[in-house]
């Protein structure tokens, strides 16, 4: 059963433009079975941000400085918005991504008349997933700025750094972004077996946030 948190849109209409770019964690020859190249893993986390700069200058091809519409200064706060926002999915994405179920890594930009989606779909684990189901179910707990923090301070007490969430936090109190996330179940073809979960991480962004 598809399982939906926060704010996820299932609907959204075709965008008048979009990009995706995906990628493997293992090299091409490998998705075999064979042993992988751990350089190569690597060296994806260390494009992270290349990518998410990428995505945003394409999209401000489409944002051109308008002195009626768009002013330079504001095409750089949403170029700064998108590159931070993919850079944060991509990382959340390879932390969780298991390459042994041969589900590449994708980031979608998409955009609207008023507004900026961008998701990250791959695959995790039943142990991994079940560890992301977690976090966002603790999270999407939480529903005003001071309760967010108190989470955040709550993770601190505890020693928890590395399911802090502040990247999300900080979408969402200083972009105004919403984020939601989707888990489909995968099941083996021969026994009906729970083999991993299908995650699709979606950030909504308003043209005209107030960053």
């Amino acid at each position: 059963m598809v399982q939906i948190y926060g704010d996820f849109n299932q609907s959204l209409p075709d965008a008048r433009e979009y990009l995706i770019l995906g990628f493997y964690l293992k090299e091409p020859d490998e998705l075999d079975g064979a042993n992988q190249k751990h350089g190569f893993s690597k060296s994806r986390w260390r494009t992270n941000g290349l990518s998410a700069n990428f995505l945003a200058d394409y999209l401000c091809t489409f944002l051109p400085v308008d002195e009626d519409n768009l002013g330079e200064g504001r095409q750089r706060e949403i170029k700064s918005a998108v590159s931070y926002i993919a850079n944060e999915l991509l990382e959340n994405a390879m932390k969780y991504a298991d390459s042994s179920l041969y589900l590449p890594i994708t980031v979608k930009l998409q955009l609207y008349a008023d507004s900026i989606v961008i998701t990250t779909n791959h695959g995790v684990s039943v142990k991994q997933g079940e560890k992301l189901l977690n976090f966002i179910k603790n999270f999407t707990n939480f529903s005003t700025e001071d309760s967010y923090f108190g989470y955040l301070e709550e993770k601190a007490t505890v020693g928890s750094t590395t399911e802090s969430g502040l990247g999300f936090v900080t979408m969402m109190n200083y972009y105004n972004a919403k984020v939601g996330w989707e888990l489909s179940p995968m099941l083996a073809i021969e026994n009906t077996a729970l083999w991993g979960y299908a995650v699709t991480t979606m950030v909504q962004l308003s043209l005209s946030f107030d960053g």
